[in-house]
């Protein structure tokens, strides 16, 4: 009985050694956790992305009057080639759109739901810099595309002829706090929108061109 007893201490001492030895051997590794915070951020980072963005459709047709307050969240992964140079791909859910001056049965308002696939090259002006400069291109894929006559609650029905897909120019600016970061990102839509089919609800028909815009305010967390 003495003899297990001695057998068992001496088995869970050896566990323990080999425990405490493996968690010092980690803590002195690179976390492998990819959202710690900024100040230790190794290789890789993902993380989550949410904000407001301000959008607009510019172009020659319909006449735009303003700016429409839309919403965004998605997430974000992030590979740091270097502590000045990282590439940043991000998965966004967004809504935009624009309101417009036309008069009854021109257009009053376009809203569409988008899937949003930016890729960013961001640059640090140095190592232990708080700010982020940036740079890419975005492709975006319409989820739904409604019409709104005379700023109306209900859009009209029927096939609206506006392009589901779209690529943008991106600039963006990050300012890093310890785990959360400032983002300011501009978007300008290469890509003409308008396919110059018949419009729902007797909507002039013009074929000019339609650009998607946005202004976007982040927080990535």
């Amino acid at each position: 009985m003495r003899m297990r007893i001695i057998y068992l201490f001496l088995a869970s001492l050896f566990i323990q050694t080999n425990v405490s030895g493996q968690t010092d051997s980690t803590e002195e590794e690179e976390s492998p956790i990819p959202w710690v915070k900024a100040s230790e951020e190794g290789k890789y980072r993902l993380g989550i992305k949410m904000g407001l963005n301000f959008t607009s459709i510019y172009g020659s047709y319909p006449i735009d009057k303003g700016l429409m307050l839309g919403v965004l969240g998605g997430g974000f992964g992030r590979v740091n080639f270097s502590k000045l140079v990282s590439l940043q791909h991000e998965f966004l859910i967004t809504f935009r759109g624009a309101n417009f001056s036309g008069n009854s049965p021109d257009i009053g308002a376009i809203k569409i739901l988008y899937l949003d696939f930016p890729a960013i090259i961001m640059l640090k002006p140095g190592p232990k810099s708080l700010h982020r400069f940036g740079a890419g291109m975005q492709y975006s894929h319409a989820l739904n595309r409604l019409v709104f006559q005379d700023n109306n609650s209900f859009p009209t029905e029927g096939f609206v002829p506006l392009d589901k897909n779209d690529w943008a120019v991106v600039t963006a600016y990050q300012y890093q706090l310890e785990y959360i970061a400032f983002q300011i990102a501009l978007k300008g839509g290469l890509r003409n929108l308008n396919l110059g089919g018949t419009w729902p609800g007797n909507i002039t028909n013009k074929s000019g061109s339609m650009h998607n815009f946005a202004l976007e305010f982040n927080l990535i967390f």
